[in-house]
């Protein structure tokens, strides 16, 4: 009796026909078309697709690939790509993926050349961080292709009327990081008396409330408040005295101006006022302890003058920095001034005087 059993093999149909019971089915051994044995079952590894790759690079499929394209840290990246070549051995599909510092390139196609062929990955996400940065595929063997993330671009502080770009310098001889000019500079001193870079004078302690504009008024009433712009007649304006121990507060207070988080403290978020000890240091790594030395430094200081605290005149012939530091009823202060002896100290100055601000980072 006649039987014909049906099978399904990798999608193709095969009859097989008994001319014998059931039970005694005959041992057949089917030959599957050649095209069918050769297609891939499983995704490969090296595509994350049906297509097979030996190896990824650049031109002719060794090295790296390349970025086409400007990355900016803190700025979402546009019209980024990368180009890499993949050395095809089996055709079919990939997606492909690479993820670094906040940015992913990736792509998604059809392999259909053998060999070494071209294939595209685009950007997208921000990147977070400057600096040489490498990007691998998420596949084996991995491809691989490296860019420079440019620094982020300088952010403007406005306070109290002026606006600073916020750019960082870094003493070597010390370490410290600081603001690369004078809050209120329109730029970094190009000589000691480039008065484009003198910027703000400040009464120790005092918001940024206009008072520190060489343009403000005066008034010699002294405040009864650190509160700025309360409504009050000395707002905006610069408070002289002629009173011991000359402070533009009628009760002195001592916790100004201290951290980060200091109570008027003026700087931009991350920076504050430098501790005397810091600009002691700060002195100490000048070529010569003067006003040549201080804009040699990489601090590039100006003799930016001194406000004075008896009727708000400018003294030209020497120059200074606020410190946080409180010193008995002043505080501390770095001065300078192209001669004298000494031409440049760290020491107390009555709080009412008007001088520069140069911001440390945190």
């Amino acid at each position: 009796m006649k039987k014909i059993k049906v099978l399904q093999i990798a999608g193709f149909m095969i009859a097989l026909l008994s001319l014998t019971t059931p039970s005694t089915w005959a041992q057949t051994t089917v030959t599957l078309p050649t095209a069918c044995q050769s297609c891939p079952s499983t995704t490969s590894p090296s595509t994350n697709g049906t297509g097979v790759v030996s190896t990824y690079g650049g031109a002719g499929c060794t090295g790296s690939g390349t970025i086409n394209g400007t990355m900016t840290a803190g700025t979402a990246v546009s019209g980024v790509t990368m180009s890499l070549y993949a050395n095809v051995t089996t055709l079919g599909t990939y997606s492909l993926s690479a993820v670094q510092n906040g940015v992913t390139f990736s792509g998604t196609g059809t392999f259909t050349a053998l060999g070494c062929q071209l294939i595209t990955l685009t950007a997208s996400g921000t990147p977070t961080t400057a600096g040489a940065t490498t990007w691998s595929t998420n596949s084996t063997p991995i491809g691989s292709a490296s860019a420079t993330v440019a620094p982020a671009g300088p952010v403007s502080y406005s306070c109290g009327g002026s606006t600073t770009l916020v750019v960082d310098v870094t003493n070597p001889t010390t370490g410290k990081t600081w603001m690369d000019r004078n809050l209120g500079a329109s730029q970094v001193a190009t000589s000691s008396t480039d008065a484009a870079a003198f910027g703000d004078l400040f009464q120790w302690g005092r918001a940024c409330d206009g008072h520190q504009l060489r343009t403000s008024l005066t008034t010699s009433t002294q405040a009864t408040t650190v509160v700025p712009n309360a409504g009050n007649s000395w707002d905006g304006r610069f408070i002289t005295d002629l009173t011991n121990p000359l402070d533009w507060l009628s009760t002195q207070n001592v916790n100004l101006w201290q951290g980060v988080s200091g109570t008027n403290n003026p700087c931009p978020s991350g920076y504050r006022l430098p501790t005397e000890p810091e600009l002691d240091a700060e002195l100490l790594s000048w070529s010569s302890i003067n006003a040549a030395g201080a804009f040699a430094s990489p601090l590039k200081l100006p003799v930016a003058y001194r406000r004075s605290t008896g009727d708000g005149s400018f003294s030209t012939g020497s120059g200074g920095i606020w410190s946080s530091t409180v010193v008995g009823t002043g505080s501390g202060s770095l001065t300078f001034a192209p001669t004298g002896a000494p031409a440049a100290s760290v020491s107390s100055t009555p709080r009412s005087n008007g001088f520069s601000v140069r911001c440390i980072k945190d």
